[in-house]
């Protein structure tokens, strides 16, 4: 998978070879076929469609049905008003057990959250419904037991009968839908074991996130289905619960994440999206999920291409805080030099531009740090071995609550800055050089005028035991004597990219 993907959802009308490649150049990397919406038979037309006009390099994912409950296919749509019922027959649900499930006032949820029902009548053919909101209940549209657990097999007929078809069309992915345990990944993960098939699993259930832990060992490749999920936790709870699976899942490097539903959910019909959901999308990319599934955006939506587009630029404005974020763990930017070499100059620039990519950069300055321990550090060698093991201690907790970790210290002995590379474990040391007597020249804290005139006692360059053991092989260099400042900065911020 490519550094950011974004799943296109296909559609019968999208099938044409000028539409995918517009679909592909604009930044899809791996189209979807919704199992729900098509016959088993159909999976060929479009997988090879895709290959004929894309090649074997773009990705294919069949999206399977699973053990969701959905109205079947009705005849005709069923008009919904608030406060009055309607019937829902047996054989217009696609697991007609499903009314053995119910009792007189469980509540229902429909078409991702939109509807809301009430059972106020149950036979063996129908279910007598009363609904809280207006609208048009279709086919295909999934139904929700709210607080009740309904047990269900994790694959339906459908679902086996694609995943069969599959093997045959080369498609690269199969979505399994509905987990709620770790038995459900090994009976997926058995499905496909001898096919080059390889397996997406979706947390879209109370119970999957309850037993994620024991999920998430087992595979590798997830996807949020957020308007399923909120069915089942509630609407309100969404934000939270993704916060928590992402996190979860992030911890393991090699995992993968995806995020799905109603990213940009007005460009159905408008061709600009709204604030809120660009800065959605931006925070879902900034929070570190791999990709993002369109659904309806590409698959029934008048704006396909615009919608990639805008996802294209975002990604672009974007990037720094997108690599910066993949890291395990905070990188901490270890800014070693004599006094007056620019370590707290760079330091703070650094953080001013990082902070406007929209990173949490947290910025340690060693003479700010010693003023507030005060006389217990002096600069001696043994008060500046002190002061650099509190520094080592604070900048190693602080990794592990900002974005990036920027150190300004003189850190003059090496024998405290390698205690630094093994307590820290992001830890990048980066040597600001610059002859003494420019530096002297410079003395933006007037640290040198006060050694010469006894106010500070053990200053490096003036008096005292203490000399500056030049680094050996740090990770970066940066000579301000020769560089300015502006380059010294975008040396300094191409590396941490790198």
């Amino acid at each position: 998978m490519n550094d950011f993907d974004v799943i296109a959802t296909l559609n019968l009308h999208l099938l044409n070879k000028d539409t995918l490649e517009k679909l592909f150049e604009n930044g899809a990397t791996i189209f979807r076929i919704n199992g729900s919406h098509i016959r088993v038979d159909e999976l060929n037309i479009y997988s090879s469609a895709v290959r004929e006009a894309l090649g074997k390099n773009v990705k294919i994912l069949i999206d399977l049905p699973g053990n969701k409950i959905r109205t079947s296919v009705l005849s005709q749509p069923i008009i919904l008003q608030a406060g009055k019922t309607f019937d829902l027959r047996a054989n217009q649900i696609n697991y007609s057990s499903f009314l053995k499930s119910l009792a007189l006032g469980d509540i229902l949820l429909a078409n991702d959250s939109l509807f809301k029902f009430k059972v106020e009548k149950i036979d063996h053919e129908k279910v007598t419904l009363l609904s809280y909101t207006d609208g048009i209940l279709k086919s295909n549209k999934g139904i929700h037991l709210i607080g009740k657990e309904v047990h269900l097999p994790f694959l339906f007929d459908r679902d086996r009968a694609l995943i069969d078809e599959a093997k045959k069309c080369g498609v690269d992915y199969i979505g399994f839908s509905f987990v709620r345990t770790s038995e459900d990944i090994k009976e997926g993960l058995e499905r496909i074991k001898d096919s080059p098939l390889k397996a997406i699993f979706k947390i879209e259930t109370s119970p999957a996130v309850k037993n994620l832990d024991s999920i998430i060992k087992l595979a590798d490749d997830f996807l949020v289905d957020r308007g399923d999920l909120s069915c089942d936790i509630g609407i309100e709870n969404v934000d939270r619960v993704q916060k928590y699976i992402l996190k979860t899942i992030k911890r393991h490097p090699k995992k993968k994440v995806f995020f799905a539903t109603q990213f940009f959910h007005s460009m159905l019909e408008n061709n600009v999206p709204l604030i809120a959901e660009i800065c959605g999308f931006s925070d879902a990319v900034n929070a570190g999920v791999d990709g993002i599934q369109l659904s309806e955006e590409t698959a029934v939506g008048k704006y396909p291409v615009e919608i990639l587009q805008l996802i294209r630029k975002t990604l672009q404005s974007d990037h720094v805080r997108r690599k910066i974020k993949r890291q395990n763990h905070a990188p901490v930017l270890w800014f070693t030099g004599i006094s007056g070499s620019g370590k707290t100059t760079l330091a703070r620039k650094i953080s001013t531009i990082l902070e406007y990519e929209g990173l949490n950069v947290s910025v340690i300055d060693g003479d700010e740090f010693r003023d507030f321990w005060g006389s217990n550090q002096d600069y001696s060698k043994v008060g500046r071995k002190q002061n650099q093991k509190n520094v080592i201690q604070l900048a190693e907790q602080m990794s592990k609550h900002a974005e990036i970790v920027l150190v300004s210290t003189l850190s003059p002995f090496k024998e405290m800055r390698t205690l630094a590379r093994e307590k820290i474990k992001n830890f990048h040391e980066i040597y600001i050089s610059c002859p003494i007597e420019e530096c002297k020249k410079r003395d933006p804290k007037g640290h040198y005028k006060n050694a010469h005139e006894g106010k500070i006692k053990d200053f490096v360059g003036v008096s005292g035991e203490v000399t500056y053991e030049i680094p050996e092989n740090p990770e970066l260099e940066i000579e301000t004597f020769k560089l300015s400042e502006v380059d010294s900065v975008n040396k300094i911020i191409d590396y941490l990219l790198k």
